[in-house]
């Protein structure tokens, strides 16, 4: 079995709960290591960066990234590292420095390779053990997308499926606190398009457009313009295909747009191929990793 396997029906939603949970639990099977070992009880998840992050993209999902000092969890835009805060993470410089030439290692893939056993055993462990809250597990049913567009200029209200109203600007600015909460930072061009919300008006995820027409502007090469996109989901519901979601409905509307994404998160390139769009720069470059889908 692949480490990328999935040891149980879906992903743990990555809510505080759960990491401080999965973090006591790594603790704890540290400690047990060093024993077995013979070695001096640790105060902390130093060193263990290696089997912390394997366990943790089992459980939560993600890929797994580093360099030759550390090695986390990238999900979404968010990264995991149930090592953080263990003094040798403290002392570094540049913890979550992702190097692909390290990556590649083959001496580094076989140290990977002999950790699986105990850490797909470690997993298995504590999912059984959480399996018992079922909440934890339990997907957020009844989600719908509602239009925020011109909300900005003309206030209007949603009708929410328990019968009660809700004004679109509270709903927008959940969805801005949240897209801060995640680190993306909403530029001054984007407006608010859409919002992923519960029968009870409670915002779980959205999108962030902006339009433009581009100096070099070619109506065969960008249609009806060019629409760039941010999107963020919570991470309590993460694991549910929502993202995808939320850019299918996007594309529903501006098909003939050329819509961008410029890409932070490595899982979400996985995301926008499948949805066709393509790679047109890397990161690195002055535009950054961008990916974009044509006019159809």
């Amino acid at each position: 079995m692949k480490l990328s396997e999935i040891l149980f029906e879906q992903y743990m939603p990555t809510t505080s709960k759960n990491i401080e949970a999965a973090k006591a639990f790594i603790m704890n099977k540290w400690v047990e290591r060093a024993k077995e070992y013979g070695r001096e009880e640790p105060a902390d998840l130093s060193g263990a960066c290696k089997f912390a992050s394997m366990f943790a993209k089992l459980v939560f999902g993600g890929e797994l990234r580093g360099n030759n000092l550390h090695q986390f969890v990238v999900l979404d835009n968010d990264l995991i590292d149930l090592t953080a805060g263990s003094s040798d993470v403290m002392g570094m410089k540049e913890p979550y420095k992702h190097d692909k030439k390290f990556w590649s290692n083959p001496e580094h893939k076989r140290s990977m390779t002999s950790c699986e056993p105990r850490v797909k055993q470690w997993a298995k462990e504590f999912l059984d053990s959480m399996k018992q809250s079922k909440i934890l597990f339990e997907e957020v049913e009844g989600l719908e997308i509602v239009s925020l567009q011109g909300c900005e200029d003309d206030n209007f209200e949603i009708e929410l499926d328990n019968g009660e109203v809700k004004d679109c600007t509270d709903i927008s600015d959940e969805l801005s606190r949240m897209f801060n909460a995640s680190g993306v930072r909403i530029m001054s061009t984007e407006n608010p398009y859409s919002a992923l919300i519960d029968g009870d008006g409670k915002v779980y995820g959205g999108l962030v457009v902006s339009y433009e027409l581009p100096d070099d502007y070619d109506e065969f090469e960008h249609g009806d313009g060019v629409v760039t996109f941010s999107v963020v989901v919570d991470p309590a519901v993460r694991g549910q295909k929502l993202a995808e979601k939320l850019i299918n409905d996007l594309i529903k509307s501006n098909r003939r747009s050329l819509i961008k994404a410029q890409v932070i998160n490595p899982l979400m390139e996985k995301i926008l191929i499948g949805l066709g769009f393509e790679k047109t720069s890397e990161s690195g470059s002055r535009e950054g990793l961008v990916y974009e889908r044509k006019p159809r």
